[in-house]
């Protein structure tokens, strides 16, 4: 029976342990073995911190209440280690398990530590450890084992029970606390340990007390003291370690060292190590479930390879890889005691000067051949888990830090201790490491593996291959990524000497990295790439010292994928990687000469090329040319810079800097000491400069005489001599240039007659000569000799002659144009100018000079331009050219030639100065002089008597004089019926008050009618001394003309308005043009709505304007819309051929031309806008009293009374149906056969009849006619019949809803536009660019009685596109002249262009409508698109058809770009619109692509320009089909062969592709439909690349790009999967592979570019064996190209060393095809000795060696080889011998084979017997 207390349990390790445990502590000689072990053990049970507590208080005061007195001992100083995780049950058992038997077989718990053995690490501090969790208390005692020798031996004898431990349960005896008070006083507010309670205690805390001298005595486990001095080392150690202690930890994130002196009453935190999680870099997590944490999620590796041990992921061959930053955060301690900071922070190394780290970390777990492994060994418990972790500069970048060496550590989740070897990488690494049993070292493979056995060594050379190193690759790629410093990056590589553990490693990492599909971690200048993308210099480019640098940045920018690797890494790549990566090395010769192609893109400092890296050019060239010039440069260290090869290209290649900084030729540069340099100034800052090399250049003689035997020139040519001629204006210096023009004239004189001409017409040109009295500098043509000054001084320009003393050149300036005569424009100009510059100059001298120029004018030579200029005498009698020497210059109305004549200045003069007036008489009297005073005169007389008496009745005498003059006018007038009658405002006459007042405002009453009216305001009648005959003659009007004049402005077109209008109208018949062009006003007036009305009434004709207006009273046409006249718009129709717009770009209508066609209809067209202005245009002045031949029309603002006078006049605008007020309502009286007998305009008359017959017309057109309105949306047709009623005849709706973009900012960008173009300096490249797409459904209701159309409704719906100014990444022609005229200002027309294309009743007009240009209404052409066109084109006079004039005039530059440059955008933005119509057929999108042949029309040019918009890639528009279920999808055009990303399309030639095309499909490239109207792309688009220089590249499907393709990201997986079966993958059988290689190899004409087309398959998964196995195209797996396979090898085995049959065929078509297949390397030649192996690989049986006869029988009797066999084999070896002389040594390979049969079904084996060979050759044959 065994003694029992309340709550006790006797439990202990049984065995005896002492001498156990003192054995296993000798294998933890690691000082931190005890905290490495306390870690472990806490994040094996998933705690998240970990606290260590040094506590040196002494409780031997508490020695009463224990469990037995002998631990009274052990109640002093001691280590603390708590966590926040609880021990279960079996936790306590493991802790009694010396050897952790239990945990060894927990991996599927994820497990690191082993309980039992590693938990022993503390007995190097204790002999009684304790643990405390929940409601136990377990002590250890491995005393106990012996008797008598135990700390709780009094217990074990009240039990009756030994054990070597105890473990009190605290919960089953409640009063524990009290009976052993004592014993847990320690415990008791210990990091939040409260016993009294009786709760169970959350977590784990572990108490280990130290050791004393005395008990270190009698101990029998370890015989040293451990003091307070030992435990503070032991701190400072953990604390120097504490980052890497928790590195790589599962669960525990936070680790805190603390202290708890006497007198505390808690615990002092020394240090605080916490990591992180920074963030997630991972898409996916690692499997781990039941972890939530985001840390533990990354770090939980053991727990995920549980899962994945478990449930291995079916055919993943790579480990799966998660990646992640983190921070640890490293704080000391504030206000510690002094003895914390004496014995700790004071003694602080590194971890002193921590405060956070930051660490890019990346786990793998598994990969096929480590969980293969794993499986195989599942004793060993071995996890296939890996990581890496890069130390991180800054506080947010992805920056590798420098790891110092010996930071370098290896970690098996806890660091191996410092005595292990460390790996030689920059970087932290952990593993699931196989550990010798110190736990210090990893094991190596052994002499075992060697021999086949497997050992642990081969586990982690598996783990650091194929787990670690994929993690240490995708840190790299991270690092890449996120632009980490090549310098600091490239230290991370694995390099130098490298021990054989880390070997595998380093191998994988580089194999990895340096292949074809290999990630981007290769930095090329500011970008990164993948080995495919790379290209690597050679390390010897940087052993040249002068130029290293200067090479160096040349070579990063003339190359895409350049790579400077450091010397160790590129050696260890060419170890590791291999002939892969020194195929891709860059020599010195190819990077020079790649330097040399590049020089004009390096030279363009300001886009590509820096001023410092310009400079590392400079160097670079003058390094070359002084090592070319140079004696005995082949022989110097740097030659390999100047090969041959090198020195050539420098010939023929822009590379020397010229005296300007420009990059020429060696030909293109003069030589600075030949005989022509003295022509040029050699300055720097000098244009001349350009001709010669770069002054340092010039002053070596080395590089001179480089230069000289590159080429350099000695000589100039006569084009240069111009060139010369031009240069003297850029001199500043007068005396320079002087002394350069005599030079030239000299030079000129001296030269060759073939050369001279040349020169002379090109010199003439120039502006070289000086001109007198100006310094400045002219064209030869455009000066006068210094005789004719007087005669074009003023205004043009004479020679210098005096400056430049060059008598002795007469007959050169003679040849160079020099002018010497006056003609009579240019006098008429030096006449002008006098008159305009008279204020500055003194009499005298214009005196003399004007009447030289009278003289001269009046010569015989120049009496036709005297006649002519009687002609013009009104526009010349407003310039004041007729001076007087009192007077100035006068008009020439001031002056008169009769001397007898009055002079009454300052208005009247005579000419009496004239020394010769008879000279100078034809002249001035055809410049207007008088020859004599005429009435003019008198009108002017009244004039100023009016103006002195300020409108003052005058006096009597006065009066008097007044009808005097008026007499004398009128008498004036009667005597002379030639004479001029001035205008009623130039006359004055007395009023009834005897005030003078214009004529104009004077009136005589003779109408009864209107005699009980006032005078209207402003009127007066006349003085009752002026009788009617006198006011008749006079013109005084009547009462009723100047009421109506009151009221009336002039309105009407000037000019000879009759004779033009008749003129215009012959390009104007009348049509339905009529209608469109009052349409275009009305939308240029923002008007919604137009109707037209058909007015068949005859309205009464009383109380009209004027006695014949009653003939405007018959038929009539109305126009009516819904908007106001402007006062420009009513300006604009008054002027006859100029619009109103001229100022508003953005309306296209032009009034005034177009609005002329209304004169087809009636003689006086009449308007009235906002019901208040009433305008008649009337040319032939018959119907207003105002009109004239001047202003023939007028313009009346009415009131409401003056409605009601003249109500007959306005009813013809329907005042009571059509609305006045905000709307304008034109009205055109029908001219009737009268009107049109006396008519100057039109001879034909026009009645109702003919315009109900072009309303009918009309509504055939009526939809299209709406198309490009901006604003009006409803068209009307009415008619008003005889007896008043009014019947609508047509309505037309249309309703628009946008696609692409806003109306609003649509007409907002159009009048910006418009407003930007008005400004001086305007610029077409820089307006504002905007594009609207639409949908335009257009209804049409017709309701006349007896219409075909009556009561029917058509609907018709087309997408328009309008774009406004050209795009800005758009490409622009050269517009000179047009930029000239825009930058000018004031450009009266809007960049604007549309296209509409039909999407309703598409099948039914497709075919048969003509489509038409708009400008804003259609026009009469046709373009032969399947669109409408609109713009704002500029029309030829007859507005029917675009200006046609010369080719360089900024009209036609004009609807060039607009047709060139804008309107192929718009069409594309139309397109792309088209294509998002739900119900879009593909066949109809096709037939709107335009299929004009290769005409130089305009129409074909913008096609040609649309197909080039569609190759620059920006446009997606055209349908594509990819993929297994082949669905549309609309993608841009590919621009280059290696657009593979799916992401564009390529266009495929369907007789090259028929039988391909499925499978490309399967594959996924991206194909355009096939579709028979997409036949013509390919034409089309090379037909327009057939215009540029600079080709474009057409994305035509071709073996490179297909090539290309499958070595692309998108087939990655494809090429992953392999080698795999074919009808496993997306080709699905062999005959599909055979198409895409057929494909890619057929198309070469010459045997090198069969080479070339062969290379194509390097590296696409195309290598089909006969086996039908799938593998990727390599050297390495070249397959044997022959036929003899299948009838010598049927072993399955064999056959996939063969090439599949199919494949064959391909090759074997002709010799040269074969040839090329094999010297590509991917295919093998199938020979005698590859025969002899397979041999005795597949027929052991027929190869002996010590017999000469063996059986052909085997143990069931029949045949080992059959003879067929024999008879194939026979023929093999025949067609590889082909003489019977020397190549039969070719079979000393198959000696020991037995291939001659004998008799008895026996073989013999072959030797070198020539006879039987033959024998056999001939048998067999």
């Amino acid at each position: 029976m065994h003694s029992h207390r309340r709550g006790l349990i006797l439990r202990g390790q049984s065995e005896s342990l002492t001498d156990r445990i003192r054995g296993l502590l000798g294998e933890y000689s690691d000082g931190l073995a005890v905290p490495k072990e306390l870690l472990q053990n806490a994040d094996d049970a998933g705690a998240t911190e970990l606290t260590l507590v040094l506590d040196t208080r002494n409780h031997l005061d508490y020695c009463k209440s224990l469990l037995d007195p002998q631990l009274a001992d052990w109640q002093g100083p001691s280590l603390w280690a708590h966590n926040d995780a609880s021990f279960t049950q079996s936790d306590f058992d493991n802790l009694l398990r010396l050897g952790g038997a239990t945990k060894r077989a927990r991996l599927d718990e994820g497990q690191v530590g082993k309980f039992g053995l590693g938990f022993n690490a503390v007995y190097n501090l204790t002999d009684v450890p304790s643990v405390l969790s929940g409601h136990f208390l377990q002590v250890l005692d491995p005393h106990g084992d012996q008797v008598g020798g135990g700390y709780l031996e009094n217990l074990y004898q009240s039990m009756g029970q030994r054990q070597t431990g105890v473990r009190l349960d605290l919960s089953a005896h409640g009063e524990a606390f009290t009976e052993y008070k004592d014993q847990l006083a320690p415990y008791q507010g210990m990091l939040g340990c409260d016993l009294r309670q009786g709760r169970p205690y959350q977590g784990t805390l572990i108490r280990l007390p130290l050791r004393s001298p005395a008990l270190a005595r009698k101990s029998r486990i370890r015989q040293l003291h451990y003091s307070v001095n030992d435990a503070w080392s032991l701190m400072r150690q953990t604390a120097e370690q504490a980052t890497n202690l928790i590195m790589f930890a599962q669960s525990v994130r936070r680790l805190r060292l603390a202290y708890r002196g006497e007198g505390h009453s808690e615990c002092k935190t020394l240090l605080l190590v916490e990591r992180s999680l920074e963030r997630s870099l991972s898409s996916h997590s690692l499997p781990t479930p039941g972890v939530t944490e985001p840390l533990a999620v990354h770090c939980s590796l053991l727990k995920a390879a549980r899962a994945v041990m478990k449930k291995p992921i079916a055919g993943r061959q790579e480990p799966v890889l998660s990646s992640f930053t983190m921070r640890v955060k490293v704080s000391l301690g504030e206000s510690l005691p002094p003895q914390a900071r004496q014995n700790f922070v004071s003694q602080l190394s590194t971890i002193g000067r921590i405060r956070e780290r930051r660490w890019l970390v990346t786990s793998a777990l598994g990969g096929s051949e480590a969980v293969k492994m794993a499986t195989e060994h599942p004793s060993l418990a071995l996890s296939p888990v890996g990581s890496v972790a890069v130390r991180l500069e800054g506080a947010s970048r992805m920056t590798p830090a420098q790891l110092p060496p010996s930071e370098s550590a290896a970690f098996c989740f806890l660091p191996l201790p410092s005595g292990a070897e460390a790996p030689p990488f920059p970087v932290l690494l952990n593993g699931a490491f196989a550990l010798d049993s110190s736990r210090r070292h990893l094991l190596e493979a052994t002499g075992d593996d060697r021999r086949g056995e497997w050992s642990p060594g081969q586990w982690n050379a598996c783990l650091l291959s194929g787990v670690v190193a994929p993690a240490y690759l995708r840190c790299l790629e991270l690092l890449a990524k996120d632009g980490a410093p090549a310098e600091k990056f490239l230290r991370l590589w694995p390099q130098g000497m490298i021990g054989r553990l880390w070997e595998p490693l380093a191998r994988q990492l580089y194999k990895s990295a340096f292949k074809l599909d290999g990630p981007a971690v290769f930095p090329c200048s500011d970008s990164w790439l993948s080995f495919a993308r790379s290209e690597f210099a050679e390390p010897s480019l940087r052993s040249f010292t002068n130029v290293a640098k200067h090479l160096e940045s040349l070579i990063d920018q003339v190359s895409d994928g350049i790579v400077w690797l450091t010397a160790e890494v590129h050696a260890a790549a060419i170890k590791y990687a291999g002939r892969e990566f020194q195929c891709r090395i860059l020599s010195v010769e190819d990077a020079v000469l790649r330097i040399l192609n590049s020089t004009e893109k390096l030279w363009q400092s300001d886009t590509i090329f820096s001023r410092s890296n310009r400079s590392h050019f400079e160097e670079f060239i003058s390094f070359l040319l002084k090592l070319i010039g140079r004696p005995g440069f082949q022989f110097d260290s740097c030659s390999a810079l100047v090969t041959q090869k090198v020195r050539d290209k420098m010939r023929t290649t822009c590379c020397i800097p010229d005296g300007r900084g420009s990059l020429k030729r060696p030909a293109d540069l003069l030589s600075p000491k030949c005989r022509a340099a003295s022509l040029f100034c050699r300055t720097p800052d000098s244009a001349d400069a350009a001709m010669f090399p770069r002054n340092d250049l010039c002053s070596d003689d080395c590089v001179l005489k480089a230069l000289n035997n590159l080429g350099l020139r000695t000589d100039i040519t006569g084009l240069e001599l111009v060139e010369r001629a031009k240069s003297v204006s850029k001199l500043l210096n007068s005396q320079l240039q002087y002394n350069r023009i005599r030079s030239l004239l000299y030079y000129l004189r001296g030269m060759k007659s073939s050369e001279k001409n040349y020169a002379l017409s090109q010199m003439s040109r120039i502006a070289f000569l000086p001109v007198k009295g100006d310094n400045c500098l002219k064209y030869p043509q455009n000066l006068f000799r210094e005789h004719l000054a007087d005669l074009v001084g003023l205004n043009h320009d004479v020679l210098d002659e005096t400056v430049l003393n060059i008598n002795d050149v007469d007959d050169v300036l003679v040849e160079l144009g020099v002018c010497d005569s006056v003609s009579w424009d240019l006098a008429w100009q030096q006449l002008q100018s006098l008159a305009s510059s008279h204020s500055s100059a003194s009499d005298l001298c214009y005196t003399d000079i004007c009447e030289a120029v009278y003289r001269h004018l009046s010569g015989d030579q120049f009496s036709e331009e005297i006649k002519r200029m009687k002609k013009a005498q009104m526009s010349n009698s407003r310039k004041r050219l007729v001076f007087h020497e009192t007077g100035g210059f006068l008009l020439p109305q001031q002056v008169s030639f009769e001397p007898t004549d009055t002079e009454l200045p300052p208005h009247l003069f005579t000419l009496r100065y004239l020394r010769k007036p008879k000279k100078c008489a034809p002249f001035l009297l055809a410049l207007g002089v008088a020859r004599r005073f005429d009435a003019r005169s008198y009108c002017q007389a009244l004039a100023r008597i009016h103006q002195q008496s300020s409108s003052a009745p005058v006096s009597p005498t006065v009066l008097r004089s007044c009808v005097e003059l008026l007499n004398c006018l009128i008498s004036h007038l009667d005597t002379d019926e030639d004479v001029h009658v001035p205008y009623l405002e130039e006359i004055f006459a007395p009023d009834r008050s005897g005030a003078l007042r214009p004529c104009s405002e004077l009136c005589y009453n003779n109408l009864p009618w209107l005699s009980q009216l006032d005078p209207m305001p402003g009127l007066y009648f006349t003085h009752k001394c002026l009788s009617y005959e006198i006011c008749e003659r006079l013109g005084v009007p009547t009462q009723r003309e100047q009421t109506l004049r009151q009221i009336c402005e002039p309105f009407g077109q000037s000019e000879n308005l009759t004779t033009r209008l008749e003129g215009i109208l012959r390009g104007y018949p009348l049509g339905i043009e009529l209608f469109k062009e009052l349409i275009q006003n009305a939308d240029d007036a923002e008007a919604t709505e137009v109707v037209f009305v058909n007015d068949k009434r005859k309205l009464p004709g009383k109380q009209v304007l004027s006695d014949s207006w009653h003939e405007l009273q018959g038929p009539a046409l109305l126009a009516f819309s819904n908007s106001v006249f402007t006062e420009s718009d009513l300006k604009g129709i008054q002027s006859l051929g100029v619009g109103s717009k001229q100022s508003e770009a953005w309306k296209t209508g032009r009034f005034g031309v177009g609005f002329n066609c209304v004169y087809n209809a009636t003689d006086v067209p009449q308007l009235i806008s906002n019901g208040d202005t009433f305008c008649v245009l009337d040319p032939h002045c018959r119907y207003t009293h105002l009109a004239g031949t001047n202003i023939p029309g007028a313009k009346y603002l009415l009131t409401q009374r003056h409605k009601e006078m003249f109500k007959d006049a306005l009813e013809g605008f329907l005042p009571g149906r059509l609305q006045q007020a905000g709307c304008t309502i034109f009205r055109l009286p029908l001219r009737t056969p009268d009107q049109a007998e006396k008519s100057k305009i039109c001879s034909s008359s026009v009645s109702s009849a003919m315009i109900e017959a072009l309303f009918e017309e009309f509504q055939s057109e009526i939809a299209s006619t709406m198309l490009f309105l901006t604003n009006v949306r409803r068209i009307t047709l009415m008619e008003v019949h005889l007896d008043g009623t009014i019947t609508e005849i047509c309505v037309a709706n249309a309703r628009a809803s946008t696609s692409i973009g806003d109306f609003s900012a649509f007409n907002a960008s159009c009048r910006s536009v418009g407003m930007s173009l008005k400004q001086p300096g305007a610029a077409l490249t820089n307006l504002t660019c905007d594009t609207i797409a639409y949908t335009l459904e257009i209804s049409e209701k017709a309701d006349k009685l007896g219409s075909k159309k009556q009561g029917s409704v058509a609907t018709e719906k087309w997408m328009i596109a309008q774009c406004v100014s050209l795009p800005q990444n758009g490409p622009v022609a050269q517009l000179k002249e047009l930029e000239k005229k825009v930058a000018a200002g004031g450009w009266p027309i809007l960049p604007k262009v549309g296209v509409a294309a039909r999407l309703s009743n598409q099948s039914t007009h497709r075919d048969t409508e003509i489509y038409r240009v708009y400008s804003l209404l259609p026009l009469p052409i046709s373009t032969k698109l399947p669109v409408h066109i609109n713009g704002c084109f500029v029309l030829d006079p007859s507005r029917r058809a675009l200006w046609c004039g010369h080719s360089v005039d900024a009209e036609t530059q004009w609807n060039d770009m607009l047709t060139c440059e804008i309107l192929p955008h718009c069409y594309a933005t139309m397109l792309d619109a088209i294509k998002q119509q739900p119900d879009l057929s593909i066949d109809c999108y096709c037939c709107l692509l335009p299929k004009l042949g290769e005409s130089s029309s305009l129409w074909a040019k913008m096609a040609n320009r649309l197909y080039g918009e569609l190759l620059t890639g920006r446009w997606a528009l055209l349908p594509c089909q990819s993929g297994a279920n082949r669905t549309v999808s609309w993608l841009p055009l590919a621009t280059s062969e290696e657009s593979v990303d799916g992401k564009t399309c390529f266009l495929v030639e369907s007789e090259s592709i028929h039988d391909q095309r499925p499978v490309l499909m399967q594959l996924g490239i991206p194909l355009v439909v096939e579709n028979e109207k997409l036949k013509h792309l390919i034409s089309r688009f090379r037909v327009y690349n057939c215009s540029l220089e600079t080709k474009s590249y057409i994305p035509v499907l071709s073996p490179a790009v297909l090539s290309n393709y499958l070595n692309g990201p998108l087939c990655a997986r494809l090429r992953r999967a392999l080698p795999k079966s074919v009808e496993e993958t997306a080709f699905q059988n062999a005959e599909n592979v055979a198409c895409v290689i057929e494909f890619i190899t057929r198309s070469y004409t010459t045997a090198s570019d069969a080479h070339n087309e062969v290379q194509l398959l390097t590296g696409t998964p195309l290598n089909l064996a006969a086996d039908n196995v799938l593998e990727l195209f390599s050297t390495e797996k070249a397959a044997f190209l022959t036929s003899w396979s299948e009838r010598i090898f049927s072993d399955p085995n064999a056959r996939k060393m063969f090439v599949h049959k199919l494949v064959l065929k391909i090759f074997s078509e002709n010799f040269e095809s074969y040839k090329k297949a094999i010297e590509s390397r991917l295919f093998k030649e199938f020979g005698i000795a590859d025969f002899s192996e397979l041999l005795a690989k597949f027929f052991p049986d027929l190869i002996c060696s010590s017999r000469r006869l063996i059986p052909n029988i085997n143990s069931t009797g029949d045949a080992f080889v059959s003879d067929e066999w024999l008879t194939n084999v026979w023929e093999f070896l025949s067609s590889k011998l082909y003489s019977e002389s020397h190549q039969l040594n070719k079979l000393s390979c198959l000696s020991n084979a037995a291939l001659l049969p004998i008799e008895s079904a026996q073989m013999t084996l072959l030797n070198r017997n020539l006879q039987q060979f033959l024998f056999c050759r001939v048998f067999y044959a």
